[in-house]
């Protein structure tokens, strides 16, 4: 097909690939509404790991990079652990 168009055929796959969305958006949408409400329904929000792997579960072609895209889209924080600090640093106490 590149020949017929004269291009090359990287740069008639990157064509394809930037128009290749049918749907309009709905998938992305879809995706972006779903991780809304798994980030309400747990608090503090999850990571990305956790977000994808439902996400995937449901059929969606999400890995860890996107959803991080997503959670930055959606203004999702994580909270990060606070570190185990010793409840003493005696070590003959009882």
């Amino acid at each position: 097909m590149g020949a017929v168009l004269q291009v090359s055929r990287s740069g008639f796959s990157a064509y394809v690939q930037r128009h290749a969305s049918a749907d309009g958006g709905a998938a992305e949408a879809a995706l972006w509404t779903r991780g809304q409400a798994s980030a309400a329904e747990t608090r503090p929000p999850s990571g990305s790991r956790r977000l994808a792997k439902p996400r995937q579960a449901d059929g969606f072609a999400v890995g860890r990079s996107n959803a991080r895209r997503l959670m930055r889209q959606a203004k999702l924080t994580v909270q990060r652990r606070q570190p185990r600090h010793p409840g003493t640093t005696d070590r003959r106490h009882g």
